[in-house]
C-alpha cells in the first residue's frame, strides 16, 4: 500500500502493523479503547477482517477467499458462543479460530477449487489387429 508504512506483515488491503497516519495511537490500539470496541461490536466483521490479515491471509488469495466466505459461520459459532459467555468480544472469540485449519479441512470444492478443470484429458486409441 503506497503511502501507509507498517512492516508489510498483513495483507495487500490492510497492515496491522501501520498506523495509518495516526499520530495518537499506535497500531491496534484504538481498537483496545470503549469506543474501537463498541466500533467492533457494531461492525463484527471487521474484527474477521483483522484476525485474517494478522495471520498474512491476504484477501486476494484462494485462501483469502474461502475465509472471507466463512463469515456467516463465525458469526454464528460468535452468537452461540455468547449465550455461554455474554462478556464474550468477537475479537477474542476470532483470535480463537485457526482459518488455516478450517481451509486445509474443508473439501476442494468448499475452497472453491475445480481440480478437474486443470487434469490433462487424454484418450486411449485402439488398434485393430486383424488377419492378413
Amino acid at each position: 500500500m503506497a503511502g501507509w508504512q507498517g512492516n508489510g506483515w498483513g495483507t495487500s488491503t490492510y497492515d496491522p502493523s501501520s498506523a495509518y497516519g495516526s499520530t495518537q495511537y499506535q497500531p491496534g490500539e484504538w481498537a483496545q479503547t470503549g469506543a474501537g470496541e463498541m466500533y467492533l461490536n457494531d461492525n463484527p466483521e471487521v474484527a474477521w477482517t483483522r484476525a485474517l490479515a494478522q495471520m498474512g491471509i491476504d484477501p486476494n488469495t484462494a485462501q483469502g477467499k474461502f475465509g472471507r466466505q466463512q463469515w456467516s459461520q463465525v458469526l454464528d459459532g460468535y452468537k452461540a458462543a455468547n449465550l455461554t459467555n455474554p462478556n464474550l468480544r468477537i475479537e477474542d472469540y476470532v483470535a480463537g479460530l485457526d482459518p488455516n485449519a478450517m481451509y486445509q479441512n474443508a473439501t476442494a470444492a468448499d475452497r472453491g477449487e475445480t481440480p478437474q478443470a486443470n487434469t490433462i484429458r487424454a484418450r486411449t486409441i485402439g488398434r485393430a489387429y486383424g488377419a492378413a
